[in-house]
């Protein structure tokens, strides 16, 4: 294609995930809220189910890492990687 002699200019940087991450949390505290469960009450259940689902996950990662790399320190690391960045999304 032809340049039409005008400098190019540079793409808009995408935008991060991490601020939108915690959004259904927020809807879900929110419609709780309007049907009269308490706050604290939504905020446990974050806060218990995002170490177990990252927890879960951490520990389905072990064996599939182990069986490509064949390496319990690489298998373990994921497994924790995996883990943190699960329980730290999902809170």
């Amino acid at each position: 294609m032809a340049s039409s002699g005008r400098p190019l200019r540079p793409e808009p940087p995408v935008p991060s995930r991490s601020h939108t991450d915690c959004g259904q949390t927020e809807a879900l505290g929110i419609r709780g809220l309007s049907v009269g469960v308490g706050i604290r009450r939504v905020i446990v259940r974050a806060v218990i189910t995002g170490p177990l689902v990252g927890e879960l996950l951490g520990a389905l990662s072990v064996p599939v890492i182990w069986r490509f790399w064949h390496d319990a320190v690489v298998a373990a690391a994921a497994a924790l990687a995996v883990f943190a960045a699960v329980t730290l999304v999902a809170t």
